[in-house]
C-alpha cells in the first residue's frame, strides 16, 4: 500500500519531479493530465477492490412472509479477475499553455531569438491546444514497460522570416516516483484481487431481510493507524403484499459500506449498489438447492489522502495530495446457486460486468 500510494503521489506530482526545464515550465499542465492518467495507472485494482465490496451481498430473495425467523452468520469471500485489457493504458489529454509558459518554453527552444519573437511565438502558442499522450502499464501491467510521457513535435512558421520556420521539438520522459525508479507494472502477474467480509443476515419481517457487515475498529500499526469497517443492506419480497403470484422469489435490494483505513495516510472506501434479484428454492427446509440470479446498479468511490515531503527548485514543502477514485463498474449480472445441508448454507455465483467477478459464501444458519 505504501509504495501505491508513492506512485500516486508520483504522478500527481510528475512535473515537479522531471528534472528538464521543458517538463518544469509545463509544471501546472501535467499535473493535471497526471492526475488522469494516475487514475488510469490504478484503475484495475480500484475498479476491483470496488467490485469485490459490492459481491456476495445475497445468495437468494428472502420469501414474501409477513413474519419469521432466519438468521445467518458467515463469511463471503470475493475474487475479480483481469484481463489483458486491465494491463495497459494510453490516455491523450487536451491543454492549453499559459502566456508564461508558453513565453519560457519558446525562450528555452530558441536561445538566439529575440524578445519580439519569442512574444510572437509565445501568443501563438498560449492560443490554441495541444496533446500530449500518456501511456504504459497500469499497476498488475508487465514489470519491463514503463509510464512514458510523449510531447509532439510542433512546427511554427516566422513570423519575422518569410519561409522560415520554428520547429519546437519533440519530448518524450519517464516519470519517476519519489524514491527515483521508473514506474512500470508493480503486481505483474496478479491474474485477480481477493477480499472476504464476515457478513450476518436476519429476517423476515413484512418480507424484508437485513444484511450486515462489520469489523470492529482496530489499530494495525503506529504508520498506518486504525481500520474500521461497516456494511448494511436490505431486500425486500414485494409479495408480501401483493400475494404469491409467481413461482419463485424476487427481491428488490440495496446495499452500502464503508471501509476506512489510517487518518494521514488515509485510504477509504465507499460502495452503493442497488437493483433487483430473483431465487428458487428446489428441495426441502433440511436439505434444498436455491439457484438465484439478479441484476445490479452499483458504484464505489475511493479515497487517498498523502502527505508528500520533497523538494522542487531547490526549496523544501510539503503537500497533502488527495485522489478521489472512482470504479470502472457500473452494472452486474449476478448468476449463481446455494446448496443447504441441514445448518449449513454454502453459495457461489459469477458477477458479470467489466470487471467480472466470483464469490464464494459459507453460512451458519441459526
Amino acid at each position: 500500500m505504501k509504495r501505491v500510494l508513492a506512485v500516486l503521489v508520483a504522478l500527481a506530482l510528475v512535473a515537479a519531479a522531471s528534472s528538464t526545464l521543458q517538463a518544469q515550465s509545463l509544471q501546472s499542465t501535467l499535473e493535471n493530465l497526471s492526475m488522469d492518467a494516475a487514475k488510469a495507472y490504478v484503475d484495475p485494482i480500484v475498479s476491483a477492490i470496488g467490485s469485490n465490496a459490492n459481491g456476495g451481498w445475497f445468495h437468494r430473495a428472502p420469501m414474501g412472509k409477513i413474519l419469521g425467523l432466519d438468521l445467518e452468520v458467515g463469511v463471503v469471500f470475493m475474487a475479480t479477475t483481469f484481463k489483458d485489457e486491465n494491463k495497459r493504458f494510453d490516455y491523450t489529454g487536451q491543454f492549453q499553455f499559459s502566456y508564461d509558459e508558453a513565453y519560457r518554453l519558446a525562450q528555452e527552444s530558441f536561445p538566439a531569438a529575440n524578445a519580439f519573437a519569442w512574444n510572437q511565438l509565445a501568443l501563438r502558442l498560449s492560443s490554441q491546444s495541444f496533446n500530449l499522450r500518456v501511456y504504459g502499464p497500469t499497476i498488475v501491467g508487465a514489470k519491463d514497460e514503463y509510464l512514458t510521457i510523449d510531447f509532439p513535435q510542433t512546427t511554427y512558421n516566422n513570423v519575422i522570416i518569410p519561409g522560415d520556420s520554428y520547429v519546437i521539438p519533440g519530448q518524450q520522459y519517464t516519470p519517476r516516483d519519489p524514491s527515483g525508479a521508473a514506474i512500470n507494472g508493480l503486481l505483474e502477474g496478479l491474474k485477480a484481487l481477493p477480499l472476504f467480509a464476515p457478513q450476518a443476515s436476519i429476517g423476515t419481517l413484512f418480507g424484508t431481510q437485513a444484511t450486515f457487515r462489520y469489523l470492529p475498529e482496530a489499530k494495525l500499526n503506529d504508520k498506518i493507524g486504525k481500520a474500521k469497517y461497516f456494511g448494511f443492506g436490505i431486500q425486500h419480497n414485494p409479495e408480501v403484499w401483493l400475494g404469491s403470484l409467481l413461482p419463485i422469489d424476487i427481491a428488490v435490494a440495496f446495499y452500502t459500506q464503508n471501509l476506512k483505513v489510517g487518518d494521514l495516510p488515509l485510504f477509504e472506501a465507499k460502495t452503493t449498489a442497488y437493483g433487483i434479484n430473483a431465487s428458487k428454492r428446489l428441495g426441502w427446509g433440511f436439505l434444498n438447492l436455491t439457484p438465484y440470479a439478479g441484476f445490479m446498479l452499483e458504484k464505489s468511490t475511493l479515497t487517498f489522502k498523502y502527505k508528500f515531503n520533497t523538494a522542487f527548485a531547490g526549496q523544501p514543502y510539503t503537500q497533502d495530495i488527495t485522489f478521489d477514485l472512482e470504479g470502472s463498474n457500473k452494472s452486474r449480472i449476478v448468476v449463481g446457486a446455494s446448496i443447504k445441508i441441514l445448518f449449513i448454507n454454502v453459495n457461489a455465483d459469477y458477477n458479470i460486468g467489466k470487471y467480472n467477478s466470483f464469490t464464494l459464501g459459507a453460512m451458519l444458519i441459526l
